[in-house]
């Protein structure tokens, strides 16, 4: 929801003095979570420059994930959650329970040692008359909606089981501050508002309905959102899109589903499509004219089948294997 984010960050640059920064980038969690050490201490070390370049100010995090690995690792830092600022700043008139009269709080499961957040979220319900329901596993001995640990990407049927279990444990809607917490269940069918819908006036049940983005929609979210900043708030050039991002996808929903499924981005489909565009480098099938071409991206290679037409590029399949392709072609042969 950049829009949430985005009004975010306006109301505290109103309500803060001093000035209020924004950080787009990651803590690490990811990484720390894969086990993968040194892209996490590269993380950590890269977010410390940062912090120490603009002068060591407070951080304000609205995740409960960054705040336990930011304490955790940078213990140095001064951290505020976004939850208690906005109480000391008071809520944005927007602010209303709207159809959310009652809901069932979901701790996230890295928040469970944060019970100052626990106590704050509570209040924030309790200013906009929302009624609570404490789930039987809450605040210290909450659970996990599924995705922690990046269980989904390990095993997505165990995620599924873990989310319908939380689910099963109330009939009414979720009330959530975490945003995976929010997709996870609401990917299941499962009623759920992220705070700030309420904070922000989204409060109706279609808004607890919505499906989240998939994989692709969030990177694009994430770009949208920087650009909006510099364009409206920082008043900087925004560089136009060029190579691979000019190319234009078209593809059936079925199809987006199996490559959200398969972790397979559209930026991945638009790099394959523009090098073999740019290169020659493609097979053409002669009974439906499909094209089909493989590019190497990290460790991944990728196989696209499409067509152009007209300005876009219609997608018909993409997969990708860990693999690597090793072509030694004699071109003067």
């Amino acid at each position: 929801m950049p829009e949430e984010v985005f009004l975010t960050y306006n109301y505290l640059s109103a309500g803060l003095s001093g000035g209020v920064g924004l950080g787009l980038g990651c803590c690490g969690a990811p990484a720390d979570w894969a086990g993968r050490q040194e892209s996490f201490s590269g993380q950590i070390a890269q977010f410390k420059d940062k912090w120490e370049g603009m002068g060591r100010p407070i951080v304000i995090t609205a995740c409960s994930s960054c705040y336990q690995i930011l304490q955790m690792n940078l213990p140095e830092l001064p951290l505020e959650s976004l939850w208690g600022i906005l109480e000391e700043i008071g809520l944005p008139p927007a602010a209303a329970g709207g159809e959310a009269r009652r809901v069932a709080v979901h701790d996230p499961c890295r928040s469970r040692h944060q019970s100052h957040v626990h106590e704050q979220i509570r209040r924030i319900l309790a200013n906009l008359e929302v009624e609570i329901e404490e789930l039987p596993l809450n605040r210290q001995e909450t659970t996990c909606c599924g995705y922690g640990g990046l269980m989904s990407l390990i095993n997505s049927e165990v995620a599924a089981e873990v989310a319908d279990q939380r689910i099963a444990s109330s009939k009414e809607p979720f009330l959530v501050y975490c945003s995976n917490c929010r997709d996870h269940f609401a990917a299941r069918g499962k009623e759920t508002w992220h705070i700030l819908d309420l904070i922000w006036g989204n409060n109706n049940l279609n808004d607890a309905r919505r499906k989240g983005p998939n994989h692709s929609l969030r990177r694009e979210n994430r770009r949208h959102l920087k650009n909006k900043f510099l364009a409206e708030v920082w008043r900087e050039n925004v560089i136009e899109e060029s190579g691979y991002r000019t190319v234009k996808l078209v593809m059936e929903p079925p199809l987006g589903e199996l490559l959200e499924e398969r972790y397979i981005l559209a930026e991945d489909v638009q790099q394959v499509i523009y090098e073999a565009e740019s290169s020659g480098r493609k097979l053409q099938n002669l009974d439906n004219g499909h094209y089909t071409a493989h590019m190497q991206l990290g460790i991944m290679t990728y196989w696209v089948e499409y067509l152009p037409e007209g300005d876009f590029f219609r997608v018909f399949n993409a997969y990708s294997h860990r693999m690597q392709l090793i072509e030694d072609v004699n071109r003067d042969e």
